[in-house]
Order: C-alpha cells, then structure tokens, then sequence
C-alpha cells in the first residue's frame, strides 16, 4: 500500500492510501521524486515515483 500526501514531502498530511494496480491519472512530474496523481474519484495529490515505478 502506497501513501498519496498532500504536498511532495513525506511529512505532510496523507490524504489517502492506494492499493497495488490501482490506477491514478498523472498529471505532473512534481520533481525531486514525486508524482502529482488524481483518484479516479477525485483526490489529487503526491506519491512517491518509486512506489508507482519501482526503485
């Protein structure tokens, strides 16, 4: 299970959790290793790239 926050960092506030191949929409590379994704319910937030592609 990977964590989706708030803002790139990991401390900030996770809005919420996604299982293994569950899709999101990429809608930016937000640099320095993280994803800015959307839920296809809504949620737009960050996730680490590695725990989308694998390090």
């Amino acid at each position: 299970m990977s964590a989706v926050h708030q803002a790139a960092n990991k401390s900030s506030a996770t809005i919420y959790k996604v299982e293994r191949n569950v899709l999101l929409e990429l809608l930016d590379s937000a640099g320095s290793g993280w994803l800015k994704v959307k839920h296809r319910d809504g949620p737009i937030g960050f996730i680490r790239i590695e725990d989308v592609w694998g390090a």
